[in-house]
């Protein structure tokens, strides 16, 4: 008997379940129809980054050691990879076990670790290195299946729509060949093939099929995430025709996924509050008196927007826009020797400046729990512009982590 996990990043019954009933997934229904199914528990954040290892793993985060993208210290921080996880990943008790694994796409894989079968890795992995294992494993098919992907070739920016799309659903259609193609031909016992477009196009795209989204408009583009998890679902019905008929056949996600309808800057916040202090410098006053008056890289962004040039400024090389954005205000624009907290990442989360773990750490064992109670108060007073409170809940890392990060 084989065990095959399809990982579909991002997927919601919200989404599947009625276009399944619509017909419009007919292998994904016939899989509910036949099996179990239910809502999975994702991580804390419900991030892709922490999720999937914590799949691999059976470890929360506080056990395995990845809770974002990135792992944040201070000013400073850094991508996570493969070697950031601090557990053995299912991947290696079965190879261990003496079973041959295959997966494919799944993310915080890079570098490939070797196994008793083959890896590529997914999102995460840098451009220009070996990203399987056996290290030949892609040569061996690349004249037949063209250049392996493992994220789109496209960013989306407003007004490449059409391109975009299309970019996304060649996406999947590699990476479903290249899984077809690597279950046909190599040997396996478990294999899991993950799918991380639809997640990406989420992202960009949900306002176009959401008519209670306030941005919502009426556009061409009202069914493109839905003709995307009908993509996915092909490639779902057809790998299943290649399984062996006792396969034990999984299909799971990392997260939800819904409407974004605004932000807010927990850094400038943190500012307003004292617990996040600026250098005195000159420099860092005048980028101050300029972020008072709206001049942020987004204030700016929307400025040229305005004015129809994005993609004049898209066009602009990525070492030019970072030079750009280090004008504004940062991370290298605040005085750690008086700050107390600080927020990195994108989901909420909120660092205390810790001393002897910070590089500029000045929170002590002593006054931690103090520290925290006063950022925990001020979150708890913030409001939005009708006065309604923004925060819903607030979580301590003791209340949902166990181990020893």
């Amino acid at each position: 008997m084989k065990a095959f996990i399809i990982g579909i990043d991002g997927a919601t019954f919200n989404l599947i379940k009625p276009w399944a009933k619509a017909g419009h997934l007919p292998n994904l229904a016939r899989l509910m129809a036949g099996g179990a199914h239910g809502n999975l528990m994702s991580t804390l954040p419900p991030v892709t980054s922490p999720a999937w290892p914590t799949f691999m793993t059976g470890c929360n985060p506080g056990k395995h050691g990845v809770f974002d993208f990135i792992q944040p210290s201070g000013a400073d921080f850094s991508l996570v990879n493969a070697t950031k996880i601090k557990q053995p990943t299912i991947w290696q008790r079965l190879s261990q076990a003496g079973y041959r694994v295959g997966v494919l796409n799944v993310p915080v894989t890079y570098p490939p670790q070797p196994l008793n079968g083959f890896m590529v890795s997914g999102i995460l992995s840098p451009k220009g290195v070996d990203i399987s294992y056996p290290a030949d494993l892609i040569s061996r098919y690349k004249d037949k299946l063209g250049d392996y992907r493992v994220a789109p070739n496209i960013q989306y920016k407003q007004g490449n729509e059409a391109a975009y799309i299309e970019d996304i659903y060649g996406l999947i259609r590699a990476q479903g060949d290249w899984a077809l193609t690597l279950m046909r031909e190599e040997q396996w016992d478990v294999l899991m093939v993950h799918f991380i477009a639809l997640d990406i196009m989420m992202h960009a795209l949900w306002r176009f099929m959401d008519r209670g989204h306030r941005r919502f408009e009426e556009s061409p583009f009202e069914h493109a995430i839905r003709d995307g998890y009908k993509l996915v679902d092909n490639y779902v019905g057809r790998m299943l025709g290649q399984a062996p008929q006792d396969t034990t056949v999984f299909v799971m996600s990392d997260h939800g996924f819904g409407p974004l309808n605004n932000i807010v800057n927990l850094n400038n916040y943190l500012m307003e509050k004292g617990i996040m202090k600026l250098q005195q410098a000159p420099w860092t006053q005048l980028k101050a008196w300029a972020w008072k008056r709206g001049l942020t890289p987004a204030g700016v962004y929307r400025m040229i927007e305005t004015i129809g040039l994005q993609n004049l400024a898209t066009r602009v090389s990525k070492n030019a826009r970072n030079k750009v954005v280090g004008k504004f205000l940062s991370f290298d624009s605040i005085d750690w020797s008086q700050t107390t907290a600080y927020s990195m990442g994108h989901v909420g989360q909120i660092y205390l400046n810790v001393k002897d773990r910070e590089p500029h750490g000045i929170v002590t064992e002593d006054n931690y729990y103090q520290k925290r109670a006063e950022v925990i108060e001020a979150l708890e007073a913030l409001r939005d512009s009708q006065g309604r409170p923004i925060v819903s809940k607030i979580i301590v890392r003791e209340e949902t982590y166990h181990g020893p990060y």
